[in-house]
């Protein structure tokens, strides 16, 4: 085993990659960009763009793999707001559906749990929030306290956890529980659906909005752990060349489908996912980049 490389100068960063037959447009504004954006990150996405291992395909430029870093950036800003809503939707279903079937202070009694002990573990994970002596409380605490004597009710409890936390909720509950909440949020969608699908999308999404919140590389990422398959599923699906079946962003794309509540957001988020094929179409095709049917539009819009 080697040690590290060394630290480059920016300027020297440039050399060793017109060395690997990389084009530059304009050194000057390269430099900008390795200003403000770090080497390593930039480099995950070269790899779309070399011919073997090291060196590049001829006339391939920088640019190019800085506009493949932009068009991930712009995918994963797209994501997030798909996120955002079915995040909101779920804390707002899991606390009204257990608030009205038990007590408002229903998080606290572990008898509705499947596993009370990894219940037990949530709660004294985000006992620190309450901690009167913690100046960091969450407002949401801090003026229940000063105004009530009770319990943090479920309906403000829900807003202190993360979403990888409200996942992990959801599917500790217990069969019937997730039945209900799935029969009363989603009663109205034209494909059948049920709890164990939640349960696994619900997680999917969760794992989507990590890579996204940590900027991680995106658009062709290939996930290991497939979500739970809906039988209409029909073009979805891929597999590697040894036969292993694998599942994309556009399975991404089906799991919001089916889970989101604000139809017009999700079509909306179409149109723009269409806008943004077409702004980066000198480097990106759906069908081949990410394993996206000819038909992904159509089969997308609700």
């Amino acid at each position: 085993m080697s040690i590290s490389k060394p630290a480059l100068t920016r300027k020297e960063m440039i050399s060793l990659l017109k060395n690997r037959n990389l084009k530059f447009n304009s050194e000057s504004n390269a430099i900008e960009i390795l200003k403000r954006l770090n080497y390593q990150k930039l480099m995950v996405y070269r790899f779309k763009f070399l011919e073997d291992s090291i060196n590049f395909i001829p006339n391939t430029t920088f640019e190019n793999i800085y506009d493949l870093y932009k068009f991930d950036r712009d995918l994963k800003f797209l994501i997030l707001e798909l996120v955002e809503s079915v995040e909101l939707a779920l804390r707002t279903q899991i606390a009204y559906e257990l608030g009205h079937k038990y007590s408002i202070h229903c998080h606290f009694e572990n008898n509705i749990f499947l596993n009370p002990d990894f219940h037990n573990n949530l709660l004294s994970k985000l006992s620190y929030k309450f901690d009167m002596s913690n100046i960091d409380r969450p407002l949401i605490i801090v003026y229940h306290q000063n105004k009530y004597k009770d319990q943090l009710p479920i309906y403000k409890f829900i807003e202190l956890l993360t979403l990888g936390q409200l996942s992990k909720v959801f599917k500790n509950l217990k069969i019937e529980d997730r039945d209900l909440i799935t029969k009363t949020y989603y009663k109205n969608r034209y494909h059948k659906i049920n709890s164990k699908h939640l349960t696994s999308w619900f997680l999917t999404i969760t794992e989507v909005r990590n890579i996204c919140a940590h900027h991680e590389k995106l658009y062709n990422r290939i996930f290991e752990i497939s979500p739970l398959k809906h039988k209409d599923w029909k073009d979805i699906s891929n597999k590697t060349s040894k036969g292993k079946e694998i599942f994309t962003i556009y399975g991404i794309f089906l799991v919001f489908k089916y889970i989101i509540q604000d139809k017009e957001l999700f079509n909306e988020s179409v149109d723009k996912l269409d806008i943004l094929f077409q702004k980066y179409s000198a480097i990106i095709n759906p069908m081949e980049d990410l394993r996206f049917p000819s038909n992904w539009k159509e089969a997308l819009k609700l």
